[in-house]
């Protein structure tokens, strides 16, 4: 009974480690975006457009347009959609440089699906739909089509072009952030992970939340290692020693199975909330 007892003591030991890491992990991959606070003199620079750097200093932004490159910082955010904020009582706009936000998106180059590239119009913080041939910073990856959003909720807005007027209509969408194409003017290829995810969920997921879910499943992978591994060999051993204990290390089993399937059930919750919510 004693050899029972340390291999439940190590059960209880890696059921404690999984179900920590479960929580760590799966709270870690809701903070895979950070929203930075910065000052801004710009006063048409409203949350869902895409701010870049001022040439006045790396602690103020604007407006972006299709000159601003490598000074795109990322989408205007609130406190209540960021999960992380990082500000100083000076700064006046919440950026998110990464993940999944919601920005202002015009059909002024087409229509814009989910999947579609992303890249700064004519309009000062507003994206339209990009391509890989096109020149220019790609920002995002669009999330859902501009079709979905209703017209009581889109902007209608007028301009003049070679002495036309004409009409685009201005949406705010989900769309996901790329800081590395982003910055480096280049076109965004998903990650191993990314493509993963999407295998798996049919939506586009972020790398980190990707990553946070095969930690979490290994360690579920591990536990339950752990517990069939100390089950097993506990009973083998009690069985030896005492073949008149055989009710007692049943009893003993069935409960191991309960805790496996408990560990199991909260595994495999965690890693769906990381990948689908």
């Amino acid at each position: 009974m004693l050899t029972v007892v340390k291999k439940n003591r190590y059960i209880a030991a890696v059921l404690a480690l999984s179900v920590v890491g479960v929580f760590f992990f799966g709270s870690v991959s809701y903070i895979y975006a950070i929203a930075r606070g910065y000052a801004t003199s710009d006063t048409s620079l409203t949350v869902g457009m895409v701010a870049a750097l001022s040439e006045s200093g790396d602690s103020e932004v604007e407006r972006a347009d299709q000159t601003s490159g490598k000074r795109i910082v990322g989408v205007v955010t609130t406190v209540d959609d960021s999960s992380v904020t990082v500000a100083s009582e000076s700064s006046k706009v919440l950026v998110e440089s990464e993940g999944d936000v919601t920005a202002y998106v015009s059909d002024v180059a087409g229509a814009v699906k989910k999947g579609d590239l992303l890249m700064l119009s004519a309009f000062k913080g507003v994206l339209m739909k990009g391509s890989e041939t096109a020149s220019g910073t790609i920002v995002g990856v669009a999330a859902q089509d501009s079709a979905d959003v209703e017209e009581k909720d889109a902007i209608r807005y007028t301009y003049i072009e070679d002495s036309a007027s004409k009409s685009t209509r201005i949406v705010k969408l989900k769309i996901n952030l790329n800081k590395q194409g982003a910055n480096a003017g280049r076109t965004i290829e998903p990650s191993p992970l990314s493509k993963i995810g999407e295998s798996v969920t049919g939506k586009q997921v972020s790398d980190i939340r990707v990553l946070a879910a095969l930690i979490i499943f290994i360690l579920v992978l591990i536990a339950e290692g752990g517990i069939i591994y100390g089950a097993v060999t506990s009973a083998v051993t009690a069985l030896g020693r005492n073949p008149l204990a055989r009710k007692m290390i049943r009893r003993e089993m069935f409960r191991i199975i309960l805790v496996a399937i408990g560990v199991l059930a909260v595994g495999l919750a965690a890693v769906y909330g990381i990948l689908w919510y």
